[in-house]
């Protein structure tokens, strides 16, 4: 066998195997993708290109595309992932269909046509469409190989491309056919181009090679429209760097390119059709997708300052261009997918080009610098996917994963090294070959930079893998070179070649980068002056505020227009084609701190994170469009969080915006020296961290980096790598404080960085307060909290502190600058009101919760403490005015309603008062103990003030609104009885007791009201009412046979009407019920007493008080009259009996003993009834009736005055106090002649008690009196 034969058997059976391997790991890669997610997938595609697909299978050609059809309901089943088939049996006659595809199915005719045979061939299923994802996939491995077997040997492309099969960056696209499927055309287009211009050519060959290579980029072009790059390309190294070998090469190369040309455009013919209807609006929309703030951001490229969009959908993009035709006077309306439309959009990117060619300069490298990411990036997108292979389920375990993402991290970080080291020993080798290493290198970053994102770069995977396996191919070659030039002509000749090879290659790449760097820096310089232009004319902006509604929830601020912006300016609602366009400013206020807020749009494509970083004041400048679409695009306000709300000022209306010709996202500091004029990527941030360590010396002087780093951190807030080299520096630094000052620094601009930064700001003032340095935690915990506002832990314990401290000024400050920002928070609230409340600056503590309340209109604990601010100074109108604005259903709703119900039943407006803390007590069974304490409060405070009126009225309206509630009715009951409403109350006792018969309160108070009515009747109403208590307490009592209340309390209306016997029968069925019931018993012995068994009867009343040590008072009392009755009597002994059981079963109570002695002077023993008068007045010196009564005694004594004079100086030295002793010894001194003596203490007693009328008018008599008489 020949060689020539021997090494195309081997390529053959290499491919072979790599077509395997890749198809192997294809396979379980989609089919551990179940059928619905896969069809999920299909509809990436455009929308008729899957059913276009389907009937091209069906046999009606290419532009048939409906998605229903009648009689053929499996078409919607499997368009709709509710089948994963359509069994050839439903298949339906071809027939003939109308066209509906649209310039979409032209766009893709050849993927419609491939994915159609696919399914003409396997049928119209699931699986079939993973066979056609799987073949794309092993013919862009079969073309990687060719590309890496130009510049590599066999075995190294082999390995390469196996584990490029297996890369998530390539297999996270396989059900995604419509990116996918321009993978293969383009690689294989690179191939035939490496082959075209690697070695000498015959014409023939390089005809062949440009005829087969327009194939391939036309039948691409119609799969995916991005192919199309592949074109220029072929044909500027076709022309330019093709080699063939003839007379006249130029005119070969001409040849071969229109060959190419022509073979394109045969091959694209139905494409550029498709292209013919929408003009130019595919590339204009893909060239300003491009420009947005999410594809900028896979190449890690932004300005801080500024940025064109954040979501790269086409109707941002359409809103931009109907926004600029409509401001420059262009085309409007305009319609998109229209030749005019793609006109326009033309203009505005060339327009875009002119302003900003730096950052579209810049993107190239900082594209290029990401293509060694992708391996890396992948695993961050398709989170599905991503999920799907951790799971280990796809091909052999879970060890791939971590190996990819190990591989990735090392590319990300070493992947440019790699890509100089290798064009330097490519340039070293072969300038020719660097060089065109370097425009196909230049072109795919150039390309990818137009739109950044995953699915229109991931085929650059194999760019890391290309590069390392050429140095490492280059370097082992050039080794070997270097090692047999060793030997032939000595070390040091070869060492000698080395270094002129190494100087080659260096001064290649030095001299690429010094170019680039060049232009680049040209181009900055362009670019500042542009934006100093724009930056006067933002200074000179016309801005007209706009109002906002503040609505808060948790930390989350919405300040909300209270229209939309065009129904706000008084324009017409836009139509089709149009657009309502406005550019719109933020104000922000403060400093040091990066805010990060949304613009809120009724869309969620429209809407829009946004950071700013304040190092001073500054306006935020955006646009908002509103147009016509289903959810509409219309602009609502701006959400920030509560932590963040202080920091922004206003949202204004740009007048003259329209003087701008294009509207970028843009925040104009004040101080301009803070604007990035232009965008940077890792490369520029790379230099500038460089920088910031060369000026502490490489670690020398830890203290200069840390300076440096800080410096930067507030103009790249997004880039770790600075914080991690400060933190770095700050513990070099060996203080504590240099590391409080970086974490203060990334905490307050670094927002993914904050939650750390508050953490370990923290935990050291946790530390302090271990360590008892209160205010060492009070600062920290203050710096914390300002990195954190929303965390409202951070400031409230730094309050603690403060107030456990007693820097209670201080604590006022930390709580009220908590509410300023949260003024819902209720226990901070509270703490504030604690600490103020009886403290000087009431006026000031009060303005501090008007202005809040005026700050937040909706806010319900500013009001709530207002109010109690006004009830406290007196202002009980503007408490409840401020009360009956806070809403119900707020957390402090309860309290304002309860605080108010108070203060209107206290300043009489009982019926809304008592409805509103009844109302209250239902809804908020916890607060129904404060609404009795109020209850109870304002009861006692109206009795007190004898306002018995007032207290029944306020009862009557609770009892109506509280029927099952008897304590209430009971109270309303006794207060009938204070203001002699005896027959509302006497009902009401009724009622009670119908309810509740073995209630012994109200069963007693109902007594005592029969027995007054009965006592002190109106006309005719005694009788009467004797009847109705004996008829009550007899219906009860038959009710309730078993309960003993009813029979003793009918036993004593029974006794009122002299029915003794019957009430001697009503006690005895009471204690047959109740043996131990003490009130029937004392009633019983009472009525024995009074039928003459004495001792009998006493014995009963002494057991009752046994029983029950309440009934003294009242059997005390019933002896006591007992005893007044028999005296009547004459019957002397018993009535003594009496008075002294009655002193005895109550010793407090001195009415017996006065009885007593008016009984012991009636049976004339003078010295007894003096004693029992003495004890009375002994224990009760202010007892007028007993004094008299004593005082009388004592001047029949046979003594005369002197016994008097010293009795009741016995008392008054006993009671020095008491004016009624006073008195009786002056009248005593007078008698006795004492004169001075009398007067003494007739003014002793006028002193002690004004109201002693006879003790002034005898005083006047003695001095009016002459001397001797």
């Amino acid at each position: 066998m020949s060689v020539k034969r021997h090494t195309l058997l081997m390529e053959l059976l290499l491919m072979l195997c790599i077509a395997g391997i890749s198809g192997w790991y294809g396979w379980h890669y989609v089919s551990a993708i179940d059928d619905t997610e896969m069809l999920r997938n299909t509809k990436m595609l455009p929308i008729p290109v899957l059913p276009g697909a389907i009937h091209f299978a069906l046999g009606r050609g290419i532009g048939v595309a409906h998605e229903k059809e009648a009689g053929f309901p499996e078409l919607e089943a499997f368009l709709t992932s509710k089948s994963a088939s359509i069994p050839r049996t439903a298949w339906p006659e071809a027939g003939t269909h109308a066209k509906g595809g649209g310039h979409f199915l032209y766009m893709h005719y050849y993927l419609v046509a491939y994915l159609g045979s696919i399914f003409y061939l396997l049928g119209i299923s699931v699986w079939s469409f993973r066979i056609a994802c799987i073949l794309m996939h092993v013919v862009s491995m079969l073309a990687l190989y060719g590309i890496f077997r130009l510049m590599m040997g066999r075995l190294l492309s082999v390995a390469l491309v196996s584990s490029l099969s297996s890369l998530h960056a390539c297999l996270v696209m396989l059900p995604v056919l419509r990116d996918l499927a321009k993978a293969p055309f383009i690689l294989v287009s690179l191939l035939y181009t490496g082959i075209l211009v690697k070695d000498s050519v015959k014409p023939r060959r390089l005809y062949g090679g440009a005829i087969l290579l327009g194939a391939v980029i036309g039948v691409g072009y119609g799969f995916r429209q991005d192919v199309f790059v592949c074109l220029p390309l072929a044909l500027f190294c076709i022309l330019a760097a093709s080699r063939p070998v003839c007379a006249h090469p130029w005119r070969a190369r001409l040849l071969a390119g229109l060959a190419l040309s022509a073979m394109f455009t045969v091959c694209a013919m139905p494409v550029l059709k498709g292209n013919r209807e929408v003009g130019g609006t595919i590339t204009v929309h893909t060239l300003f997708q491009g420009v947005m703030r999410c594809a900028e951001d896979n190449a890690r490229f932004y300005s801080d300052s500024y940025d064109y969009g954040y979501l790269n959908y086409d109707h941002p993009v359409t809103a931009q261009i109907r926004a600029y035709a409509k401001r420059t006077g262009d085309s409007y309306p305009l319609y998109d997918l229209t030749p005019a439309y793609g006109e326009v959009g033309g203009r505005m990117f060339r327009e875009f080009m002119r302003a900003y060619p730096a950052d579209l300069a810049g993107r190239v490298p900082a594209v290029l610098d990401s293509l060694a990411a992708i391996p890396a990036g992948s695993f961050q997108w398709m989170r599905e996917h991503s999920e799907t292979v951790s799971e280990g389920r796809l091909y052999g375990g879970q060890w791939l994963e971590p190996v990819q993402r190990a591989m990735g991290r090392f590319f990300d970080t070493c992947g440019l090294i790699i890509l100089l080291a290798a064009l330097g020993v490519l340039a070293a080798h072969s300038f020719r070959a660097a060089a065109l290493m370097v425009v196909f290198l230049a072109y795919f970053s150039v390309y990818p930079s137009t739109l950044f994102e995953f699915r229109h770069y991931f085929y650059l995977a194999f760019v890391p893998f290309f590069f390392s396996g050429m140095l490492i191919s280059l370097s082992y070659r050039n080794g070997a070179v270097l090692y047999w030039y060793a030997g032939a002509k000595g070390w040091k000749s070869a060492l000698r070649k080395g270094l002129r090879a190494a100087a080659k290659g260096g001064l290649f790449v030095t001299g690429l980068v010094v170019c680039m760097v060049l232009l680049l820096s040209g181009l900055r310089v362009f670019q500042k002056r542009h934006w100093d232009r724009s930056l006067d004319q933002y200074a000179h902006a016309s801005l007209a505020p706009l109002t906002l509604e503040e609505e808060r929830e948790g930390d989350n601020v919405r300040l909300l227009l209270p229209q939309n912006m065009t129904a706000l300016r008084g324009h017409t609602p836009p139509g089709p084609g149009e657009v309502a366009s406005f550019y719109l400013v933020a104000r922000f206020k403060g400093e040091g701190r990066t805010v990060s807020f949304q613009l809120l749009n009724t869309n969620p494509i429209f809407t829009r994170p946004c950071q700013v970083v304040l190092q001073g004041e500054g306006l935020y400048f955006f646009p908002v469009y509103d147009y016509d679409f289903n959810p509409p695009f219309t602009f609502l306000g701006i959400a920030l969080s509560a932590g963040d709300r202080p920091f922004f000022e206003g949202l204004y209306l740009f007048e003259n915006g329209d003087s701008m010709r294009l509207w970028p996202y843009v925040f104009v500091p004040e101080d301009r020296r803070t604007f990035a004029y232009y965008k940077m990527g890792r490369l520029d941030r790379g230099i500038l961290g460089f920088q910031a360590q060369a000026r502490g010396g490489f670690g020398l002087y830890p203290e200069k980096s840390q300076k440096a780093f800080l410096s930067l951190i507030p103009r790249h807030p997004f880039h770790d790598a600075f914080a991690g080299h400060a933190l770095w520096c700050a513990r070099r630094c060996g203080g504590e404080e240099h590391l409080i000052h970086t974490w203060e620094t990334i905490g307050a601009f670094m927002p993914e960085w904050r939650s750390e930064a508050g953490q370990w700001l923290v935990a050291r003032a946790e530390e302090a307060q271990r360590e008892n340095n209160p205010g060492e935690a009070i600062r920290l915990y203050e710096k914390a909290g300002a990195i954190l506002p929303e965390n409202l832990r951070y400031r409230e314990r730094a309050g603690e502190l403060q107030e456990g401290g007693g820097e209670f000024a201080a604590a006022r400050t930390t709580y009220k600058s908590i509410l300023q920002m949260y003024p819902e928070n209720a226990s901070v609230a509270y703490r504030l009101h604690a600490l103020s409340a009886g403290e000087p600056g009431v006026a000031e503590y009060a303005s501090f919760w008007e202005d809040l309340v005026d700050d937040f209109p909706q806010a319900a604990v500013p009001r709530l403490y207002y109010g109690m601010v006004l009830e406290e100074r007196g202002d009980v109108r503007g408490a409840l005015e401020a009360y009956a604005k806070v809403v119900g259903d707020t957390p402090v709703g309860a309290e304002a309603e309860l605080r108010r119900g108070m203060l209107l039943t206290k300043e009489g407006a009982y019926e809304e008062g008592v409805a509103l803390l009844h109302a209250v007590a239902v809804q908020h069974p916890e607060l129904s103990g404060q609404v009795e304490n109020v209850f109870l409060e304002v009861y006692l405070q109206l009795k007190e003030r004898e306002e018995y009126g007032a207290a029944a009225t306020m009862y009557e309206i609770l009892s109506a609104l509280t029927p099952d509630r008897p304590d209430i009715h009971e109270k309303l009951a006794e207060l009938y009885a204070l203001i002699g409403e005896s027959h509302k109350a006497i009902d009401l006792y009724e009622r009670l007791l119908q309810q509740k018969p073995d209630q012994a309160s109200p069963a007693k108070r109902l007594d005592a009201l029969y027995a007054g009515t009965a006592v002190a009747p109106s006309f005719g109403e005694g009788d009467n009412m004797m009847d109705r208590a004996v008829t009550f307490w007899s219906t009860l009592a038959g009710t309730y046979p078993n309960i003993p209340i009813p029979y003793v309390y009918l036993g004593a209306a029974l006794e009122r009407r002299d029915e003794t016997a019957a009430a001697q029968e009503a006690y005895r069925h009471a204690m047959e019920i109740a043996p131990g019931s003490a009130e029937a018993l004392y009633r019983s012995g009472a009525l024995e007493v009074l039928d003459g068994a004495v001792d009998t009867g006493l014995a009963k009343m002494r057991e009752a008080v046994v029983a029950d040590a309440g009934l003294a008072g009242d059997i005390s009392r019933r002896c006591d009259q007992i005893a007044a009755v028999l005296v009547e009597q004459q019957q002397h002994e018993p009535a003594l009996r009496l008075y002294q059981t009655a002193l005895e079963v109550s010793p407090r109570d001195l009415w017996p003993r006065v009885h007593q002695g008016e009984l012991y002077e009636r049976m004339g023993d003078e010295q007894a009834a003096a004693g029992c008068y003495r004890d009375v007045l002994m224990a009760v010196p202010e007892s007028p009736v007993t004094a008299k009564l004593l005082d009388r005694l004592l001047r029949q004594h046979p003594s005369g005055g002197k016994t008097v004079v010293e009795e009741w100086r016995v008392i008054v030295q006993r009671h020095p106090e008491a004016a009624i002793p006073a008195f009786y010894l002056g009248k005593a001194l007078e008698s006795a002649g004492d004169r001075s003596g009398a007067a003494d203490y007739y003014g002793r007693a006028i002193q002690l008690n004004s109201a002693l009328s006879e003790a002034a008018e005898r005083l006047r008599s003695l001095e009016t009196r002459p001397p001797d008489q």
